[in-house]
């Protein structure tokens, strides 16, 4: 990886992080990532190991050593939580907040791709 792409790929990493912490503070999936039902057997169990997930992949994504298994899990996971998105957008296409959403995690994916373009 290039010098100049370091400060990307530590802000995405420490993003990363950042939303696996909040996901094991509260055992609740990061604000982005409510596509879930609290029916959803195990949702709590899901909730810890996404923030597993998301912590483990962070870091392993600031190390050189790590950083191609990283991606390879990361990848995707935000290709998962995005597709989890569209069915609100196929049933309810007028309502900005569903967009907004879809976006949030449609840069995620973007950031993700450009990490694996890059293995």
């Amino acid at each position: 990886m290039k010098r100049c792409q370091q400060p990307a790929l530590t802000a995405f990493a420490i993003g990363m992080i950042g939303m696996g912490v909040l996901a094991l503070i509260y055992g609740d999936f990061a604000l982005v990532w409510q596509p879930v039902p609290q029916w959803v057997p195990g949702r709590t169990a899901l909730a810890y190991a996404s923030g597993v997930i998301m912590v483990l992949g962070g870091f392993g994504l600031l190390a050189r050593a790590t950083r191609p298994w990283a991606v390879r899990i990361l990848f995707p996971y935000v290709i998962v939580w995005a597709l989890l998105k569209v069915p609100a957008l196929v049933v309810a296409p007028k309502i900005e907040a569903v967009w907004l959403g879809f976006g949030e995690l449609a840069v995620l994916v973007a950031g993700g791709w450009v990490l694996f373009a890059r293995l």
